[in-house]
């Protein structure tokens, strides 16, 4: 395939659980006869090698060596920006963004936050930072604003699980309208492919320069998360689990301690903790049965995927927004989801009801 017909989907930030998922269900997607490439792209390279092994280009980049941005981003037909976890964050994403203008990156999909344009949260306005670097760019962009993923409940379930507590930083009666991963990858097929299944080459014009939000289908508090777990878990009684509203520091202190005896870290995956963590990820929509198909040649114990361990600037994220929430600021639900699906988004019960051993360990 030359240069010219070449198509290729870039998906950075692929040493994290959120550019590896994407690209997994990407890559579990492709068949035989697909026209196009899935290139990963991240910085440690250790975290990406499962994903060249499920047929991914595999490059590393080095936000000093711009020569290295640019052979990442050279042919990319569509590319799925996601924020580094980092400090920089921001003078890495203008970085980056100004290398797909200089190699004419065809479109761009960053993965923005909710409060990203109305936040006083430090870590959500660098958000929008990256959204101007976008704007002000790349001729052919979207952004999705995401709420909080249904997934980061996972680091919760240990409590929820071993004490029968929810344990978060809102008040019981702050509201929000999570999205599940899966959900926000469906978005990112619609985007890039026709209903046939073909692929789109240039965004459509209805995409364009647009900011979507993504939410849940229903907005759900504290309280009612509690509820759901009980009805899914069974619990009764003194059984039942409750709510418990924790400071920031106690939540900060909570989502380090699963790492706490870990001394090599990157940046939300860790090579020690990828068998340990494998339980925690939902992955693609089905994809247990699409690993056999695609790695048939490799057993259960082979198909590793990532922690959900989060590093110091990803909890600075979740914790500012809880903060948001607090504010009483995420309690809406967007129909953006079904604009550009059809479909409408999973709810939140359907979530614990999929990963009920996880939040019950007396199940397994």
């Amino acid at each position: 395939m030359s240069a010219s017909t070449k198509k290729v989907i870039c998906v950075t930030v692929c040493d994290h659980w959120i550019g590896y998922g994407i690209a997994r269900s990407l890559l579990l997607s492709q068949n035989k006869d697909s026209d196009y490439t899935i290139r990963a792209i991240g910085r440690d390279m250790r975290c990406m090698k499962i994903l060249e092994e499920f047929g991914a280009e595999v490059i590393q980049i080095n936000y000093e060596n711009h020569e290295t941005i640019e052979h990442a981003c050279q042919d990319c037909t569509w590319m799925i920006m996601i924020s580094e976890m980092d400090e920089n964050r921001v003078t890495m994403a203008k970085t980056f963004v100004d290398v797909c203008k200089k190699v004419d990156v065809k479109n761009l999909c960053f993965l923005s936050t909710l409060g990203a344009n109305d936040a006083k949260e430090k870590s959500l306005c660098d958000f929008r930072e990256m959204e101007r670097c976008v704007e002000s760019t790349v001729d052919y962009w979207t952004i999705l604003r995401l709420s909080f993923l249904d997934q980061r409940l996972h680091h919760f379930a240990q409590d929820v699980s071993e004490k029968g507590v929810l344990p978060l930083p809102i008040r019981s009666q702050d509201s929000m309208a999570p999205i599940h991963f899966d959900d926000l990858q469906c978005v990112l097929v619609h985007l890039m492919f026709r209903e046939d299944g073909t692929f789109i080459p240039r965004m459509d014009s209805k995409h364009q320069r647009k900011h979507y939000t993504l939410t849940g289908p229903e907005i759900v508090n504290g309280e009612m998360m509690v509820n759901m777990l009980n009805k899914v878990l069974d619990r009764e009684d003194e059984e039942k689990i409750t709510f418990e509203e924790i400071t920031r520091e106690e939540s900060e202190e909570y989502l380090k301690s699963p790492c706490d005896e870990i001394n090599e870290f990157t940046t939300g995956m860790i090579g020690s903790l990828l068998q340990k963590f494998k339980h925690l990820w939902s992955g693609a929509p089905d994809s247990e049965g699409d690993d056999v198909k695609k790695q048939e040649k490799k057993d259960d114990t082979e198909d590793l995927t990532p922690p959900l361990c989060p590093c110091d600037m990803e909890i600075e994220i979740i914790l500012d927004f809880f903060d948001y929430v607090k504010e009483g600021k995420a309690n809406h639900v967007s129909g953006d989801f079904k604009k550009i699906t059809g479909e409408e988004p999973k709810r939140l019960v359907d979530f614990f009801k999929s990963h009920r051993d996880e939040f019950d360990r007396r199940r397994q």
